[in-house]
């Protein structure tokens, strides 16, 4: 079952939301591994010792939603109240990539196959570590600038990369429509005068 982002960003609390225009390249099967990688490179857990676990969904349109918690909960009980559990949610419309970010949880105890089940239906993910709302913020804001980082320096170089190999195949282009101008002067099809015009017009498009 396809998730519904409207559904999921209202259960989040300490929600922020950040908006990224000119990313229209952008794979976000590719960018939501880069997230992964960086949950898989935290520890949870009040001793740091909890490894963590991503699951990853996609929805009929082909956004993302990236669910982290820690296998150690999935072998003890459930029963606290606070929210612990990490979600980011990409969204892209054409250019514009909008990134969710916020805690979700759970107030019952659920088995591990409970934790499994929601998790493979779509259900809102359960994360166990048990942290405090501060906790909870300083991870939402470090997943947040770690997305800073990837867009930033990563991703906006592949964008202008693009940008400079349409300005390469462009100035190709030109040269070409430039000699084949100059045949047609040879040959006499074009007086010099209107080589010369048209030839300054082409180079003006560089």
């Amino acid at each position: 079952m396809s998730f519904q982002i409207l559904q999921i960003v209202e259960t989040l609390s300490q929600k922020k939301v950040k908006k990224y225009k000119g990313y229209s390249n952008v794979d976000l099967n590719q960018f939501s591994q880069e997230i992964n990688s960086f949950f898989m490179g935290q520890k949870f857990g009040w001793i740091q010792s909890a490894n963590p676990q991503v699951f990853i969904e996609t929805d009929d349109f082909g956004n993302k939603l990236i669910k982290c918690f820690t296998s150690k909960t999935l072998i003890t009980t459930w029963g606290n109240s606070k929210e612990t559990a990490i979600n980011v949610i990409l969204e892209k419309n054409e250019d514009v990539l909008t990134i969710y970010c916020g805690f979700t949880g759970n107030k019952g105890v659920l088995s591990t196959q409970g934790v499994f089940g929601m998790v493979l239906t779509g259900g809102v993910s359960l994360v166990g570590n048990a942290a405090s709302a501060i906790k909870d913020g300083r991870l939402v804001d470090s997943t947040l600038n770690h997305i800073d980082d990837l867009l930033n320096n990563v991703y906006k170089v592949d964008v202008l990369s693009n940008q400079q190999a349409s300005l390469k195949n462009n100035s190709n282009d030109i040269i070409e429509q430039i000699e084949k101008l100059a045949i047609l002067k040879e040959k006499g099809i074009l007086s010099e005068e209107e080589f010369i015009q048209k030839k300054k017009n082409l180079l003006d498009k560089i």
